[in-house]
């Protein structure tokens, strides 16, 4: 019967099975080699891993801890680890072959890498070296391991090109290197770079890390970190003198995450600062940070100070670049950028496509893929840093920014999100029996989307006939999938010759407008209340002239009014009021005015006093918030006085209004401030004012409104110095362009206030 043979485990890290032995006292190579081995001819085996010296009967130091192999083996003196593109080797006397990763290389093997090839290569005894492009080699290992003495033991010989020296993290390891035609380096670093000009006959070592020793002519040097040493042939080196030192990123260089389409790569970019008596700059891109397996590597003239890899796929890269001088020594590496590409794409519940520009712009019904690479952690605003998720529904979570980070690190980038309605087309047909057909096609999101997450309306805004508005209750109708990408709503007959209509989504955003005119007639021009609707027209206005005090908005509805108003001890008075304003525009903000003007108190005898000053007003819209539904400014009013018992006085005040739907709603917060120095109603006013709308039909509107003011002054002017005044009012306003409006006010105290105060007004705002 046959038997099976099974192979022994590597140690991980090593090439073959290792194991220890402590050093004991007296012990030589030999003598180790006796006891594991059974012969002291393969003492050469102590020296594969531990860097020990084995000649002759030297005494190793008792104590010390030996990696050895497990048994008698053969290994090759270094292994290639990865190419890129295409490496040659060659065996002594042999000729020249394609060399491929793991492919073992013996004693006085050549090793070259042709044009914008590398190669890494790695020895038994753990140490490497990297290859730049048109570099020839040959290697050497070390002569213990093969009985052949040597005068030096080389690791490697450096025929012409650039190599640079790096160390396992095994203390006391170095790398010897022979360079053709004269000179050994020693190098004790993990960051050394030796290139030989062979043109000029020249070497130059450039040290970044640890140190090395340059041997030539008879003299040697040490150079330390950031210090070069150069030597001609076999002339004596020079004395170690700085590197160049590193560049600086200009602000064109690439941020720490880069955007990209799905599908088309992201663009990376380098941007340097000039450095002094550069020749040439090397610009390096690295698929991981100690620069092992570098993917762009290429050296510009001293005139070009920008850098571009396009079309990189998602992943994460490290940027770096060194300055070449004018004496061919390599220099210090600029600070390693990291950059992520992360690719961006919208997903099937939304948008066909997604822009950017600098920042992500969406639209509400939006779900956007995210291909991110590992090590890269994303927030929403304010929120924690987690692991990127592989899809944002942006109908589910509304981010102002996206903040990208790696994991660990304290830099992040922030990306703005923008967002965007849908475009969509209307258009109106009327049925034979009178309905109508309102078909909606829309552009940038998917037909899926639209009828699960938009959730069309189509609402009729107003409904004419022969110029006359019809006092009907306006329909409206849900959207449903219709032919192609085409949306329809069926809405019912009305005898109207003109519609005005909107299309919204289920929370009441306008998404977009149409209108429809009978054949052979004129468009109507339909009336709708300028955005946002903010208050009613005529708020209530309390009748004291220390309370006075009325709603202002920054978005104001022109109109022209004639309002009376009666407390409940027989005091009245009529006012006329107008105010209008710019409307919003692109390139100047909304401005406002409104001017009111009373009269005289109509009262009997000793009944309290109204407001006879004159006022005029102004207001400023700051922005637009709430998506554009709302409104946010500044107003002022002076009061003019207009007989005697009037005072001057200002009032300033901030205002915020929105409309959402039928409702809408605005408040002021604000103060009045006397101008005149014997104010009989005390030295100044705080004051909050809030009032809400809801549209019941499109003639009718209810409001509310409360009023809370607050008397600074003198306890003769001022009950106590300081009295709190307020009030809640509520009422109607009922029309179009003509429209009436009835109110009443009620307050909790007498003093410096009316309990009751009913007002009616009457304007016109079709102007």
């Amino acid at each position: 019967m046959g038997s099976t043979g099974y192979a022994k485990p590597k140690t991980p890290g090593y090439p073959e099975r290792v194991i220890q032995w402590t050093v004991g006292e007296g012990e030589t190579c030999g003598d180790i080699a006796v006891a594991l081995y059974g012969a002291a001819r393969h003492a050469h085996l102590i020296e594969r891993y531990s860097g020990v010296q084995c000649r002759g009967s030297l005494v190793l130091k008792a104590g010390m801890t030996l990696v050895v192999p497990a048994e008698v083996t053969s290994l090759a003196t270094a292994q290639v680890q990865s190419i890129k593109p295409e490496v040659r080797a060659k065996p002594p006397g042999g000729g020249w072959e394609t060399a491929a990763p793991g492919m073992p290389l013996h004693q006085r093997y050549s090793v070259n890498t042709r044009e914008e090839a590398r190669a890494d290569i790695r020895f038994i005894d753990r140490t490497r070296i990297f290859l730049s492009e048109r570099t020839l080699v040959v290697i050497y290992g070390t002569a213990r391991q093969s009985q052949v003495a040597r005068s030096k033991e080389l690791t490697v010989e450096l025929e012409s090109g650039e190599l640079q020296a790096g160390l396992a993290a095994i203390a006391g390891k170095q790398v010897e290197i022979g360079v053709a035609g004269g000179g050994q380096v020693s190098a004790a670093s993990r960051d050394a770079v030796v290139r030989k000009n062979t043109e000029k006959r020249r070497t130059t070592v450039s040290v970044f890390d640890g140190q090395a020793n340059v041997h030539s002519g008879g003299a040697r040097v040490t150079v330390p970190k950031n210090h070069g040493s150069a030597f001609v042939d076999q002339k004596a080196p020079s004395e170690p003198a700085p590197l160049p030192p590193p560049p600086s990123y200009r602000d064109a260089t690439s941020p720490i995450v880069v955007l990209a389409s799905a599908g088309q790569g992201g663009l990376i970019r380098g941007a340097w600062s000039k450095v002094p008596r550069a020749s040439a700059y090397r610009v390096e891109l690295s698929a991981d940070p100690e620069f092992h397996e570098i993917l762009v590597r290429e050296e510009v003239g001293a005139e070009i100070l920008d850098f571009r890899a396009e079309n990189m796929p998602v992943g994460r890269y490290y940027l770096r670049v060194r300055a070449i001088d004018v004496d061919d020594f390599l220099g210090i590496a600029s600070v390693t950028r990291a950059v992520s590409v992360v690719a961006v794409k919208g997903g099937g519940s939304g948008s066909q496509g997604v822009s950017l520009q600098g920042e992500i712009s969406v639209h509400r019904y939006q779900s956007v893929e995210l291909e991110v690479p590992k090590g890269l952690q994303i927030s929403l605003d304010d929120g924690p840093f987690l692991a990127a998720p592989k899809a944002i529904d942006f109908g589910i979570v509304t981010p102002q920014v996206l903040r990208f980070r790696g994991v660990g690190e304290e830099q992040e980038l922030s990306v703005k999100v923008k967002y965007a309605a849908p475009e969509v087309e209307m258009g109106v047909t009327r049925l034979p029996d009178g309905g109508f057909t309102v078909s909606a096609r829309f552009t940038g999101i998917e037909a899926e989307a639209v009828s699960s997450r938009v959730k069309p309306r189509a609402r009729v805004l107003s409904a004419a006939r022969d110029g006359r508005e019809l006092g009907v209750e306006l329909p409206s109708a849900a959207f449903n999938p219709g032919e192609g990408d085409v949306f329809v709503a069926q809405l019912p007959a009305m005898d109207a010759d003109h519609l005005a209509l909107v299309l919204v989504d289920d929370r009441g955003r306008r998404l977009g407008e149409a209108t429809w005119d009978a054949p052979g007639m004129a468009p109507l021009a339909a009336f709708v209340l300028p955005e946002p609707k903010l208050g009613v027209s005529l708020p209530l206005r309390p009748l004291h002239p220390a309370l006075g005090t009325r709603l202002m908005s920054p978005a104001r509805r022109a109109h022209a009014a004639v309002s009376g108003g009666m407390t409940n001890g027989g005091v009245g008075q009529l006012w006329g009021e107008v105010s209008g304003s710019t409307g919003r525009s692109e390139s100047w903000p909304q401005l406002g005015f409104d001017a009111l003007l009373p009269s005289n108190a109509l009262r009997d005898g000793d009944a309290e006093r109204v407001d006879n000053a004159a006022w005029l007003g102004a207001s400023l819209e700051l922005f637009a918030p709430f998506e554009g539904e709302g409104s946010f400014g500044l107003g002022a009013r002076v009061g003019v006085p207009t007989d005697d018992q009037s005072h001057e006085s200002v009032e300033l005040a901030l205002s915020l209004g929105r409309e959402a739907g039928k409702l809408y709603w605005l408040t002021n917060l604000g103060v009045r401030m006397p101008l005149a120095e014997a104010y009989p109603h005390g030295d100044m006013k705080a004051f909050w004012l809030f009032g809400a709308g809801y549209e019941l039909a499109r003639l009718a509107r209810l409001y509310a409104q409360l009023d809370v003011q607050l008397l600074v002054g003198d306890e003769a002017e001022v009950p106590s110095g300081l009295a709190p005044r307020g009030g809640l009012g509520a009422g109607i306003e009922l029309g179009a362009e003509l429209f009436v409006n009835l109110g009443a006010r009620v307050a909790p105290t007498s003093d410096l206030d009316n309990p009751l105060l009913v007002q009616l007004g009457a304007g016109y705002r079709g102007f």
